[in-house]
């Protein structure tokens, strides 16, 4: 059912319910909630909380103890703890070092050392090798000694991730090294007639060490366009049609390999020519930079991962927060976990114990949370000024930005909700807040799981929850 059948669906029933009863006041918001998922679904295993923020009244519940995958809502978790441990202004260093060669006589080995930034670039990388060499003119280099060990040592892959989600690149390999995100970039672009092979580029230039099958054809304009990629046995095989460029991020089979070659390609770049090798120790404690680069704010990271729910990102400063120096090491994405439920609960008193935090990101399948500890999770964070505003920052808008742009845009309702989408098959999530015509506030914990075919109904369900809250 479309969005506007739903939506006058919901108005009869309402009108039907006024009558049956002989009420001549307004129909209660239990009975309107409960009318609108059982006209969407009437068996939906759904979790929703509603309350205000004026009165602290819970408005509305429903399995609020109950467990669900909460998909991407799940990073306002990694957002709270990010801004609460390391701060809305930390921002991530990556340094070079120099160093007396051994290997080269009256040169130097340069040591690069990675952060966990999130957002490095291989242009990033080129001007610090250009900066050394603005600041060294003449020099000789060595070896090239990578560090990627700011984050300890835990696996690059979530072990509960799904095969698909890594061949698509919906999750990337993550560890203190990061560059270009991890995958390789690369351009599908139509050919100049209808049927004809689509092109597929390269955007660096540097190719995955696996075969690629392209069989793209070039599409008439107007036409429903698909692409599908994937592994089939050790080849790649990219198939569809398109009628203009389209993005196609191909995975990592091997982070050393990957990081290998764009550093060397940051090297050639930058001019900057190594006479011995690329080695891979952590940098002696006693040199000190001299060049580094300094990523934007966290506060801005989150703001614009935040939008375009970037997985990457929301799973390196998950690792980011959970491995910090001045604490035990973490050696796994599951004590890492652990560490982030303790970092929620020293900061806002949340326990979050009975719940399962796999990741940063939500991808993972093994993440469950029921709506009341999202929603006391939400309370503590607007109730300090010192997180809260910031937090509030990062959330989609409805009509405004991220992915709320599309949802809920006629005028009466542009800018009201402010909350994280979470998506996956079986699963669609709203978690945040609305704003009513009476200027309250209402944390909104809108969980839904366990359905088959398609989210779309959902989030309609979703956006006409937030049209009746907002006439509260």
């Amino acid at each position: 059912m479309k969005k506007t059948a739903l939506y006058q669906y919901f108005t009869a029933l309402i009108f039907f319910f006024a009558l049956a009863s002989g009420a001549a006041g307004e129909v209660s918001l239990k009975d309107q909630v409960d009318s609108l998922i059982d006209s969407a679904n009437p068996n939906l295993n759904a979790g929703i909380y509603v309350e205000s923020l004026k009165t602290h009244e819970p408005l509305y519940q429903r399995n609020l103890h109950r467990y669900y995958i909460p998909a991407s809502a799940l990073k306002i978790v990694t957002s709270l703890a990010a801004l609460a441990e390391l701060g809305p202004k930390y921002t991530y260093a990556t340094n070079l070092y120099l160093n007396e060669s051994k290997k080269v006589k009256g040169g130097y080995d340069l040591f690069l050392e990675f952060d966990g930034d999130p957002t490095f670039t291989t242009d990033q990388l080129t001007k610090l090798f250009k900066q050394v060499q603005k600041d060294n003119p003449g020099i000789k280099l060595g070896n090239l000694v990578v560090d990627t060990y700011a984050m300890g040592r835990i696996p690059p892959l979530n072990p509960g991730v799904l095969l698909e989600d890594v061949e698509t690149c919906e999750t990337t390999p993550v560890s203190a090294a990061i560059i270009d995100g991890n995958f390789y970039d690369y351009l599908l672009m139509p050919a100049k007639r209808v049927g004809k092979p689509a092109v597929l580029k390269s955007k660096s230039g540097l190719k995955p060490p696996y075969p690629i099958e392209n069989n793209t054809k070039t599409a008439a304009q107007g036409r429903n366009t698909w692409r599908s990629y994937g592994f089939v046995g050790g080849t790649m095989r990219i198939e569809g049609e398109i009628e203009k460029n389209k993005r196609i991020e191909l995975p990592t089979r091997s982070l050393k390999k990957y990081l290998k070659a764009h550093i060397e390609l940051a090297l050639k770049q930058s001019g900057a020519n190594i006479q011995g090798n690329i080695v891979w120790k952590p940098v002696p404690p006693y040199l000190k930079p001299v060049a580094t680069h300094k990523s934007a704010p966290l506060e801005k990271i989150l703001i614009d991962a935040s939008q375009r729910s970037d997985n990457l990102i929301f799973d390196a400063v998950f690792l980011k927060v959970a491995t910090r120096p001045d604490v035990s090491p973490v050696k796994t994405w599951k004590e890492a976990g652990k560490r982030i439920k303790r970092i929620i609960h020293k900061n806002f008193g949340v326990d979050l114990t009975h719940s399962v935090i796999a990741d940063g990101s939500g991808l993972s399948r093994y993440n469950l949370m029921t709506p009341a500890q999202f929603s006391s999770l939400l309370i503590a964070a607007y109730s300090k000024p010192d997180i809260g505003q910031e937090f509030f920052e990062t959330l989609p808008v409805n009509g405004g930005r991220g992915t709320l742009s599309m949802r809920m845009t006629e005028d009466n309702m542009t800018e009201k909700v402010h909350a994280k989408t979470g998506s996956m098959s079986g699963v669609s999530s709203l978690v945040g807040d609305v704003t009513t015509d009476n200027n309250d506030t209402l944390i909104i914990v809108f969980l839904m799981n366990d359905f088959v075919g398609p989210s779309l109904k959902y989030r309609n369900l979703q956006d006409d929850l937030c049209r009746v809250l907002v006439k509260q």
